[in-house]
């Protein structure tokens, strides 16, 4: 097991010993208090105090639990980051793979079938993709699409069908990805137009349809959209992409002044590796040299624990007033 997810594991099972000690010693003084004070018998103060302790519980549990993740996120999303921030894919993929395979073979119950395993795993096949190496993207894909536990959810289907689409697209399997745009498309009809991400969905179709046609050489509004499309917010890895589609569109067209104006955007701004080299390739052929990208650094979000740890001191107040006042 790798040394961060054995940190992560530790900590989630931690949380759960706090969180049974707890409980434990909360019934254990509940009845010492009930047996010394009332003798067994039921009175008003008792079934307040139990309820009370009840409550004290759960909002304990909601705490710990969401501590112990919490602090446990953190340590996957610093993994995370060498390929969303750092856009190292080589060495989050050397990271990420052991924890894949441990995973795999069932032993970490707390990962099984989660919200962490899904987001780690399609982190992994997203490198894999920009590291160029797309089958190793559409196994794992493939994978998590055959698992009844996950795609039950509508957005999960979503997901990752949009991540085989790309995957294909990468592979230059143009028939697999268009068969897979329409499942997208009917998945979408499903979708309830008021969820957040519809409107999102929908954008992701449109530039999927994009790629799809640039990969059979149509580039009909293409270069349009993705113009527009730079005049918007994006990620660096996916400006990178951008650029690359649009030196492929007006390669097609046959615009080659601006052809190598997105190629050397490309490569200079580099976030995404395979489409980067690839970019530095072209130019080189060309007899045009750029130099190495220089990525900048970011700074990840910090998580705030207030929340839980207010959580877990609520949920204690039943049981140090019992010990302050009655015992």
């Amino acid at each position: 097991m790798p040394k961060w997810f054995k940190r992560a594991a530790t900590i989630i099972s931690l949380g759960g010993a706090i969180f049974a000690s707890f409980t434990a010693i909360n019934i254990l003084y509940f009845f010492f208090y009930w047996e010394f004070s009332y003798n067994y018998r039921f009175d008003t103060a008792v079934i307040i105090y139990l309820i009370c302790m009840i409550v004290g519980i759960i909002l304990f549990h909601i705490g710990i639990k969401r501590l112990t993740y919490g602090i446990a996120s953190v340590i996957i999303q610093k993994v995370r980051n060498t390929l969303v921030l750092q856009c190292d894919t080589k060495q989050f993929i050397q990271l990420a793979e052991p924890a894949i395979l441990y995973m795999n073979k069932g032993k970490i119950l707390w990962f099984s079938k989660s919200a962490i395993e899904i987001n780690l795993k399609l982190s992994l096949a997203s490198a894999y993709v920009v590291d160029g190496n797309p089958d190793k993207a559409i196994q794992i894909e493939t994978q998590l699409f055959s698992d009844p536990e996950f795609i039950k959810y509508k957005n999960v289907k979503l997901i990752l069908t949009r991540e085989l689409i790309w995957a294909y697209i990468v592979k230059k399997d143009s028939d697999k990805a268009a068969e897979l745009l329409n499942s997208y498309k009917q998945l979408l009809d499903e979708y309830e137009p008021d969820r957040k991400d519809y409107d999102k969905a929908k954008d992701q179709l449109t530039d999927m349809t994009f790629r799809l046609n640039i990969l059979n050489n149509v580039t009909d509004g293409a270069a349009e959209y993705y113009e527009n499309v730079l005049q918007t917010p994006l990620s660096e890895s996916y400006k990178t992409v951008v650029y690359w589609l649009l030196a492929n569109i007006y390669r097609i067209e046959g615009n080659e002044e601006k052809e190598i104006l997105y190629l050397r955007k490309t490569s200079e701004n580099g976030y995404h590796m395979h489409v980067a080299e690839q970019a530095r390739c072209i130019l080189a052929n060309k007899g045009i040299t750029v130099d190495e990208p220089v990525l900048k650094k970011f700074k990840p979000k910090r998580i705030s624990y207030i929340l839980p740890v207010l959580l877990m001191i609520v949920g204690c107040v039943p049981f140090i007033w019992l010990a302050i006042t009655k015992l």
